[in-house]
C-alpha cells in the first residue's frame, strides 16, 4: 500500500500519542473547513435574495445566480477539502469512533456564525449545541 503522511518513516516506531494528536488535528481541520464552506455558502447566497420556492422559474434563476457566485465555489473548495481530510482520518480510525467526533462541527459553526455572520447567541442555542454534542458523545461511548 502507498505510504500515508501519518505513517512513521521506515524503521521508525509509531508513537500512539503522536498518532492520536495528528488524528485530532485532522478532525479539527475537517471541522474548520466544513464550517468555512458553510459560512462562504451563507455569505454567497445572502445578497441573492430569497427565491420564491413555489415558482420553478424563480428557483432556477436563483440556482443560476448561485452558480455564478465566487464565494459559493470557494465554499465548494472548502467542503471538498474537508471531505478529503475526513477520508484521511477515516482511513486511520474506526467509523464508530470518528463519526461522533465530527459533532465538533456543531461548535465550530456556532462560533463561526457569530464571528463572520454576526449571528447572536442565546441560552437556548448554546445549551442546544452542547446537548447535541453531549448526546453524541454519550451514544458513542455506550
Amino acid at each position: 500500500p502507498a505510504a500515508c503522511a501519518l505513517s512513521p518513516e521506515a524503521g521508525e516506531t509509531p508513537k500512539m500519542g503522536d498518532s492520536v494528536i495528528k488524528l485530532i488535528l485532522l478532525i479539527l481541520l475537517w471541522a474548520v473547513l466544513i464550517s468555512a464552506g458553510q459560512i462562504l455558502f451563507k455569505k454567497g447566497v445572502a445578497p441573492l435574495g430569497t427565491p420564491h420556492l413555489a415558482s420553478l422559474r424563480s428557483y432556477l434563476k436563483f440556482i443560476g445566480a448561485v452558480l455564478r457566485t465566487p464565494r459559493i465555489w470557494l465554499g465548494f473548495v472548502c467542503i471538498g477539502s474537508g471531505i478529503a481530510t475526513w477520508l484521511i482520518a477515516l482511513a486511520h480510525m474506526e467509523l464508530s469512533v470518528a463519526f461522533p467526533i465530527n459533532s465538533l462541527h456543531y461548535l465550530t459553526i456556532l462560533i463561526a456564525a457569530r464571528l463572520f455572520l454576526g449571528e447572536t447567541w442565546d441560552g437556548k442555542k448554546i445549551l442546544g449545541t452542547f446537548l447535541v454534542i453531549g448526546g453524541i458523545v454519550l451514544v458513542s461511548i455506550s
